[in-house]
Protein backbone atom coordinates (compact mmCIF):
# COMPACT_ATOMS: atom_id res chain seq x y z
CA UNK A 1 0.00 0.00 0.00
CA UNK A 2 3.26 2.19 0.95
CA UNK A 3 4.24 1.89 -3.01
CA UNK A 4 1.27 2.09 -4.22
CA UNK A 5 0.64 5.78 -2.60
CA UNK A 6 4.49 6.58 -3.27
CA UNK A 7 3.72 6.17 -6.74
CA UNK A 8 0.68 8.04 -6.94
CA UNK A 9 2.60 11.09 -5.48
CA UNK A 10 5.62 10.76 -8.03
CA UNK A 11 2.93 10.79 -10.76
CA UNK A 12 0.94 13.81 -8.88
CA UNK A 13 4.24 15.41 -8.49
CA UNK A 14 5.23 14.96 -12.37
CA UNK A 15 2.02 16.27 -13.59
CA UNK A 16 2.18 18.81 -11.42
CA UNK A 17 6.00 20.19 -13.17
CA UNK A 18 4.01 19.49 -16.78
CA UNK A 19 1.60 22.05 -15.94
CA UNK A 20 4.56 24.81 -14.60
CA UNK A 21 6.25 23.84 -18.36
CA UNK A 22 2.49 24.29 -19.59
CA UNK A 23 1.60 27.07 -18.42
CA UNK A 24 4.05 29.42 -16.85
CA UNK A 25 6.42 29.80 -19.43
CA UNK A 26 3.74 30.51 -22.41
CA UNK A 27 4.41 34.16 -22.82
CA UNK A 28 5.88 36.51 -24.82
CA UNK A 29 8.29 39.76 -24.23
CA UNK A 30 6.39 42.64 -23.99
CA UNK A 31 7.35 45.98 -22.65
CA UNK A 32 6.15 49.21 -23.07
CA UNK A 33 8.26 52.12 -23.20
CA UNK A 34 5.85 55.47 -22.54
CA UNK A 35 8.86 58.16 -22.90
CA UNK A 36 9.50 56.91 -26.65
CA UNK A 37 6.11 56.16 -27.24
CA UNK A 38 6.53 52.49 -28.72
CA UNK A 39 6.05 48.81 -27.61
CA UNK A 40 8.78 45.97 -27.69
CA UNK A 41 7.19 42.76 -28.53
CA UNK A 42 10.06 39.73 -28.17
CA UNK A 43 12.30 42.27 -30.05
CA UNK A 44 10.39 44.25 -32.33
CA UNK A 45 10.08 47.66 -31.52
CA UNK A 46 6.32 48.96 -33.12
CA UNK A 47 5.98 52.58 -32.61
CA UNK A 48 2.38 54.02 -31.06
CA UNK A 49 1.92 55.97 -34.20
CA UNK A 50 2.14 52.41 -36.90
CA UNK A 51 -0.46 51.26 -34.31
CA UNK A 52 -4.34 51.27 -35.59
CA UNK A 53 -5.89 49.57 -32.83
CA UNK A 54 -5.75 46.31 -30.73
CA UNK A 55 -8.20 43.38 -30.18
CA UNK A 56 -7.53 40.75 -27.63
CA UNK A 57 -8.30 37.11 -28.37
CA UNK A 58 -9.02 34.89 -25.79
CA UNK A 59 -6.78 31.08 -26.09
CA UNK A 60 -7.44 27.78 -25.12
CA UNK A 61 -7.45 27.82 -21.11
CA UNK A 62 -7.20 25.15 -18.53
CA UNK A 63 -9.09 22.39 -17.94
CA UNK A 64 -11.46 22.47 -14.66
CA UNK A 65 -9.69 19.08 -13.71
CA UNK A 66 -6.43 21.62 -14.49
CA UNK A 67 -7.04 24.28 -12.51
CA UNK A 68 -8.83 22.42 -9.32
CA UNK A 69 -5.20 20.00 -9.09
CA UNK A 70 -2.51 23.10 -9.81
CA UNK A 71 -2.08 26.37 -8.87
CA UNK A 72 -0.12 27.44 -11.81
CA UNK A 73 -3.36 26.22 -14.15
CA UNK A 74 -5.65 28.23 -11.70
CA UNK A 75 -4.32 31.92 -11.94
CA UNK A 76 -3.74 30.70 -15.40
CA UNK A 77 -5.53 32.98 -18.25
CA UNK A 78 -3.87 32.53 -22.16
CA UNK A 79 -4.77 35.46 -24.13
CA UNK A 80 -3.50 37.05 -27.41
CA UNK A 81 -3.02 40.59 -27.76
CA UNK A 82 -3.42 41.91 -31.16
CA UNK A 83 -1.89 45.25 -32.18
CA UNK A 84 -3.04 45.79 -36.08
CA UNK A 85 -0.62 47.98 -37.79
CA UNK A 86 -2.21 50.61 -40.29
CA UNK A 87 -0.05 48.95 -43.10
CA UNK A 88 -2.54 46.46 -43.06
CA UNK A 89 -0.34 43.90 -40.82
CA UNK A 90 -0.84 42.36 -37.39
CA UNK A 91 1.65 41.80 -34.36
CA UNK A 92 0.75 39.62 -31.68
CA UNK A 93 1.66 38.59 -27.98
CA UNK A 94 0.88 36.40 -25.91
CA UNK A 95 0.15 36.71 -22.41
CA UNK A 96 -0.82 33.93 -19.64
CA UNK A 97 -2.04 35.78 -16.63
CA UNK A 98 -5.16 38.12 -16.57
CA UNK A 99 -3.10 40.74 -14.59
CA UNK A 100 -0.26 41.67 -16.83
CA UNK A 101 -3.04 41.50 -19.57
CA UNK A 102 -4.92 44.13 -17.79
CA UNK A 103 -1.76 46.06 -16.69
CA UNK A 104 -0.50 46.61 -20.63
CA UNK A 105 -4.15 47.62 -21.73
CA UNK A 106 -4.82 50.23 -19.06
CA UNK A 107 -1.43 51.63 -20.24
CA UNK A 108 -1.76 51.48 -23.94
CA UNK A 109 -4.94 53.27 -23.13
CA UNK A 110 -4.04 57.49 -23.59
CA UNK A 111 -2.12 55.90 -26.57
CA UNK A 112 -3.85 53.47 -28.62
CA UNK A 113 -7.66 52.95 -29.68
CA UNK A 114 -8.13 49.43 -27.95
CA UNK A 115 -11.50 47.44 -28.84
CA UNK A 116 -12.35 45.68 -25.97
CA UNK A 117 -13.47 46.12 -22.63
CA UNK A 118 -10.24 46.34 -20.64
CA UNK A 119 -12.37 46.33 -17.00
CA UNK A 120 -13.17 42.44 -18.04
CA UNK A 121 -9.44 41.61 -17.51
CA UNK A 122 -9.42 43.11 -14.22
CA UNK A 123 -8.61 40.67 -11.48
CA UNK A 124 -11.68 39.90 -9.48
CA UNK A 125 -10.50 39.89 -5.31
CA UNK A 126 -14.14 39.41 -4.22
CA UNK A 127 -14.17 35.64 -5.45
CA UNK A 128 -11.06 34.92 -3.57
CA UNK A 129 -12.24 36.40 -0.23
CA UNK A 130 -15.26 34.13 -0.81
CA UNK A 131 -13.27 31.11 -1.20
CA UNK A 132 -11.04 31.80 1.62
CA UNK A 133 -13.96 32.12 4.24
CA UNK A 134 -15.45 28.97 2.61
CA UNK A 135 -12.21 27.59 4.09
CA UNK A 136 -11.87 29.41 7.27
CA UNK A 137 -15.43 28.22 7.79
CA UNK A 138 -15.07 24.42 6.94
CA UNK A 139 -11.92 24.42 9.10
CA UNK A 140 -13.69 25.57 11.83
CA UNK A 141 -16.42 23.15 11.50
CA UNK A 142 -14.15 19.93 11.17
CA UNK A 143 -12.28 21.12 14.17
CA UNK A 144 -15.50 21.44 16.19
CA UNK A 145 -16.66 18.54 14.83
CA UNK A 146 -13.68 16.43 15.52
CA UNK A 147 -13.90 17.24 19.10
Amino acid sequence: MLIFLFLCLIVFFYWQFKMIRKYSFQYDKFKINIPQRNVCINGETVSFKEIDHICVLELEQPSTTEKAFSKTAYHTYLTKMIFHLKNGTAVSCRFNSKGALYKALKRLQPFVAIYENIEQYKISIFWRIIVFLAFVILGIMWGLSAR
